[in-house]
């Protein structure tokens, strides 16, 4: 009898959200939290490094999970509107504030002219910088 195969992970020879290219061994997601369930979309290292950047907005990754999740009334249903961007560190993934494990850790984040935010990553120590989109802070690029 075979031993059954080893559980490798799904996402890892799965196409990247954005540009359908494999993802390989890139670790980075972009985690959607919608009313019923969340949902994590694979980014390619490439892909990733765009974001990084502040050249490939998250916005445009909701706009398209949306379009691919509800079709052509997804600009129509409000649905991206609906949905919370989970606030990740753009250099490893990790959380930059996690709830639950008694109370929420604060976000230590300082305000530039601009109005928007930086902030460190407590893993990786880099330099996240957030902007305001519609009701929530999303991070929009490494400092």
């Amino acid at each position: 009898m075979m031993p059954p195969p080893e559980d490798s992970m799904s996402d890892a020879s799965g196409p990247c959200h954005h540009c359908g290219s494999p993802v390989g061994d890139s670790p980075f997601t972009v985690v959607l939290e919608a009313f019923l369930d969340d949902h994590a979309l694979p980014l390619c290292r490439s892909c990733q490094s765009m974001r990084q950047a502040g050249q490939l907005p998250v916005e445009l990754l909701v706009q398209q999970w949306a379009y691919a999740h509800s079709g052509a009334s997804s600009g129509h249903s409000g649905e991206p509107d609906e949905v919370l961007v989970r606030l990740d560190c753009l250099g490893c993934g990790d959380a930059l504030a996690r709830i639950g494990q008694g109370a929420p850790s604060a976000l230590d984040a300082r305000r530039m002219p601009d109005g928007s935010l930086t902030t460190e990553c407590g893993t990786c120590q880099r330099t996240n910088l957030l902007h305001r989109s519609g009701r929530q802070m999303v991070a929009v690029g490494l400092w």
